[in-house]
């Protein structure tokens, strides 16, 4: 499913930046389907320091095949909250997945009016109370990706000169490569945890 077709079928435009990088090549196997996905994502995309997230790191972008899936669940973890609590989403708040995590949590996209305003949560899966906003918009998400990825390289030796990460640095604006370049990755890792995430205010009573 292409990037195009995911936007038409979910009734959801991505911000203009992550189609600059889709029309860079990217987001090739973001596109894959299931099949494809399963049988050439590791043999093939992984050593592709230009793809898009082909980094050490616990943010994976959802392929676009399975966006549908993720929206149903991501709307149980709602539903489930508003349950519990006797709220709502606030009229206007749509919340819609763009990333997990190896243990199941979400990365989305807190939309009130477009996806160029909205902000980035990290809904937890296991605690599905109010997704932590960790980025006042999509520009800001890349450098959160990539100090979460300098979080992990510095653990495992990585390289901040590799070819990926120079790739993703690439990618920021300079607001924020002003922010990581001349910087090590262990210096990166510790902007990282020194990061404080506020919950959104998307609830209302019901």
């Amino acid at each position: 499913m292409t990037l195009e077709e995911a936007e038409k079928k979910l009734g959801f435009n991505y911000p203009e930046k992550l189609h600059k990088i889709h029309d860079m090549g990217a987001l090739e196997w973001m596109e894959l389907e299931r099949g494809e996905y399963s049988r050439e994502v590791f043999r093939k995309y992984s050593a592709m320091p230009d793809q898009f997230m082909m980094l050490s790191c616990d943010i994976e972008p959802i392929v676009f095949c399975d966006l549908s899936d993720e929206i149903d669940y991501l709307n149980e973890l709602v539903g489930y909250k508003c349950e519990d609590d006797g709220v709502k989403l606030k009229d206007g708040v749509r919340l819609f997945p763009f990333a997990t995590t190896g243990g199941g949590d979400f990365f989305c996209f807190i939309c009130t009016e477009d996806t160029e305003t909205a902000k980035l949560g990290w809904y937890y899966h296991d605690d599905y109370d109010t997704p932590a906003v960790c980025a006042e918009s999509f520009e800001e998400f890349l450098y959160f990706a990539l100090l979460n990825a300098a979080s992990w390289g510095a653990a495992d030796d990585d390289d901040i000169e590799s070819e990926a990460f120079q790739f993703h640095i690439g990618l920021l604006s300079d607001e924020y490569k002003a922010k990581v370049e001349g910087k090590s990755l262990e210096e990166l890792a510790d902007d990282y945890e020194d990061l404080i995430l506020r919950p959104a205010d998307i609830w209302e009573k019901a």
